[in-house]
């Protein structure tokens, strides 16, 4: 009988040993469950397209498999551009009307806390190791670095004319930002955190006849059309930096950081936008209405398309067989077609598109139309309209989603 009783409670001991490694996890179970829940945070996420609204202060969040406006997430006012840390925990929101920056929640959508920076804060990029947000602050020439880990801003580096863009090489070692106030682009060093060069992006001669003795009065010299943006290839080998005043691709050695060519395009290239496959760049020409295509193999320019007035962003799509091209003047996107290299279609989407973005699969774009206050949901199989989206809220700006084809202008 004994001996019953102490098998019984043997195997009672075992059972709840066993049990308790089901429940608790002891270490595997308990990593297995968060590494889903990651995982099904990451993927909630990249089934959501957000949209900062720059007049009604808020980020309307689309369900991409209903197409429907389900949540709205209040932010700082003028928000300019929407950022995810690569792990789908964190949403930000740079707000330019009170230098701040919003972060939430972008699965739950409420938000975690606000943190004041410089003054404009506009655009942003997550670091490759997830570890960083740089953000440039426009009107106060500085960039911003925010721990994502703890929400904190950690360092604020200065020396910036007007900071428009930030691109990071794949191995995070290195941030380029480029100075639209200049005709210079900075490097960051992100080990150092310190800016380590400056190299300008127009050829020489061109650079010295914009600099030449001028008859103006400062206060009647035209605006600097510098570089927007630092476009990096796939494996981070080059940056291709389109500047405004030159009508020239600058192509950057990210190892020596300096330029070791320059591309001619057409008259205020706006910036360069880099196809999935990174085997062109497509580089909208503001001052002709022209689309420049640029093989990044042979680094020429194969091909000059027509575009339109004021384009603010083009799309690759559908594989990169084609792609969108803004054009905010006339409120149209123009479809040009990247195997064959002409233009194929229009399409009308309302007053004053901004920008968009193109789903992780390529096979649908949503463009943001700020006259409208609606989102239009194109095919990029057949170039129609799926649906418009409306009242998504007041001046839709930018549209944003992880994983997809995303930018800001």
């Amino acid at each position: 009988m004994y001996k019953r009783l102490l098998s019984f409670l043997v195997i009672g001991l075992l059972f709840t040993g066993f049990s308790y490694r089901i429940v608790y996890g002891g270490g595997e179970g308990c990593a297995f469950r968060e590494a889903a829940a990651l995982q099904a945070s990451v993927d909630v996420v990249k089934t959501r397209v957000y949209i900062t609204n720059r007049a009604s202060n808020d980020i309307a969040v689309i369900d991409t498999r209903t197409d429907r406006v389900i949540a709205r997430i209040p932010v700082g006012p003028t928000p300019h551009q929407v950022a995810f840390s690569l792990d789908g925990k964190k949403g930000y929101a740079t707000n330019t009307g009170d230098n701040t920056l919003t972060i939430f929640d972008p699965v739950n959508y409420h938000v975690i806390s606000t943190l004041t920076l410089g003054e404009g804060p506009e655009h942003m990029e997550v670091s490759p190791d997830n570890r960083y947000l740089f953000v440039g602050n426009f009107d106060g020439g500085t960039v911003s670095v925010v721990d994502v880990a703890t929400d904190k801003e950690i360092v604020r580096l200065a020396g910036f004319s007007k900071p428009h863009n930030i691109s990071f090489t794949p191995d995070g070692q290195k941030t380029f930002v480029a100075n639209l106030g200049a005709h210079t682009v900075s490097v960051i060093d992100n080990k150092e955190m310190k800016v380590v060069a400056q190299p300008s992006v127009g050829s020489p001669t061109l650079l010295a006849a914009l600099a030449s003795p001028s008859t103006l009065s400062p206060a009647s010299m035209p605006e600097i059309k510098g570089p927007v943006n630092v476009t990096l290839s796939p494996d981070g080998k080059y940056g291709y930096v389109a500047h405004g005043d030159t009508g020239e691709v600058a192509i950057l050695d990210t190892q020596t950081q300096e330029p070791i060519k320059y591309v001619k395009v057409g008259k205020e290239p706006w910036r360069a936008y880099a196809t999935v496959d990174g085997t062109k760049m497509l580089v909208p020409n503001n001052g002709d209405e022209t689309v420049s295509i640029l093989d990044t193999a042979t680094q020429k320019v194969i091909a000059t398309l027509p575009g339109g007035k004021d384009m603010t962003g083009v799309n690759p799509a559908h594989g990169d067989r084609v792609a969108y091209v803004i054009s905010r003047g006339e409120n149209k996107l123009v479809v040009l077609d990247l195997v064959n290299l002409k233009k194929i279609d229009e399409i009308p989407v309302g007053e004053n598109p901004e920008t968009a973005v193109t789903t992780p699969d390529g096979k649908r774009l949503y463009v943001a139309v700020r006259g409208t206050n609606s989102v239009v949901v194109i095919d990029t199989e057949t170039h129609k309209v799926l649906t418009e989206i409306k009242e998504v809220g007041k001046e839709p700006w930018g549209a944003m989603m992880l994983g997809g084809y995303n930018y800001c202008h």
